[in-house]
């Protein structure tokens, strides 16, 4: 599977719209929205076509939009999104969202189809001007139709049950308490965010640093700020760092670092692969270059 969406997919969103106007007052519909949600349940604004809608967001894709930038646009580009499942019904609506978006904003996760599309209307035409997407009149004619204002919705119910932070801290606790094997984990960031490569790299220059330190090798005042910042760590967890380091050191025990979050690719060639696979590549590259 991947973020460009097909004909299969538009087949059922049809199907999923016929069933959603259909439904009364009187009924209650239950959507389940996670990631990747954007590609499933696509329905281009009249008059572009699938195809045509498709192009836009692998050209903004491959070009390094991040997902606010690319569900900007799906947004203001679609029937569905943007709030478009519930504007079309009457029904009471309930939502239960497993987000995969930092920071959780729901009209974001799967591109809000049932949250009101809050953005203005300039603010896809922004993004593809960037991303040097010419605005052909067929484009400007469904940002009228995807951007159509929408009252609020007091029939539906946004409910999020799952997120990035509730991964990372089952991830947490799971290492912590990792059975008779002592071991130590910290959430360095839930917020990770960048070129993949280059984070890549960054964490492997953390990583090193952290296993000089907990070898006697490095002094903790070398923790460099810099580097925590590049990799969306709070400065405040400087000092958490330093005593969980100082633990290890104690308790001779492995150290787990987990982030969560969304790294971005600029395809330059015709790389296949996806985006973390390219950050693992890279760690593991510059790991290899750091004497350990």
């Amino acid at each position: 599977m991947n973020n460009i969406p097909d004909e299969a997919a538009f087949t059922a969103s049809k199907r999923i719209v016929s069933l959603v106007q259909s439904l009364t007052e009187q009924d209650l519909l239950i959507v389940l929205i996670s990631g990747g949600g954007s590609a499933l349940l696509p329905y281009p604004a009249p008059p572009l076509t699938l195809c045509e809608k498709s192009a836009i967001i692998k050209t903004l894709s491959r070009g390094g939009a991040n997902i606010f930038e690319l569900n900007t646009v799906r947004k203001a580009l679609s029937v569905t999104k943007g709030g478009g499942i519930a504007h079309m019904t009457k029904a009471k609506v309930a939502s239960l969202i497993l987000s995969d978006v930092i920071g959780n904003p729901l009209d974001i996760i799967a591109s809000g189809p049932t949250v009101v599309n809050r953005d203005p209307p300039e603010a896809a035409i922004k993004v593809l001007q960037k991303y040097n997407i010419q605005i052909t009149d067929k484009i400007y004619q469904s940002l009228q139709v995807g951007t159509a204002p929408k009252k609020e919705f007091s029939h539906v119910s946004n409910n999020v049950i799952g997120s990035n932070e509730t991964a990372l801290s089952a991830i947490e606790t799971s290492l912590n308490y990792n059975g008779d094997i002592p071991s130590k984990a910290l959430i360095l960031s839930s917020s990770l965010n960048g070129e993949a490569a280059e984070v890549g790299a960054k964490i492997a220059s953390l990583a090193a640093v952290l296993t000089n330190m907990i070898e006697g090798e490095q002094k903790a005042d070398l923790l460099c700020e810099e580097i925590l910042q590049e990799l969306c760590i709070d400065i405040n967890k400087k000092s958490i760092i330093k005593d969980t380091v100082a633990k290890c050191q104690q308790l001779r025990c492995p150290l787990w670092l987990i982030f969560g979050g969304e790294t971005t690719v600029t395809v330059t060639g015709t790389g296949q692969g996806g985006r973390n696979q390219e950050m693992v590549l890279s760690f593991s590259i510059n790991i290899e270059k750091v004497k350990l």
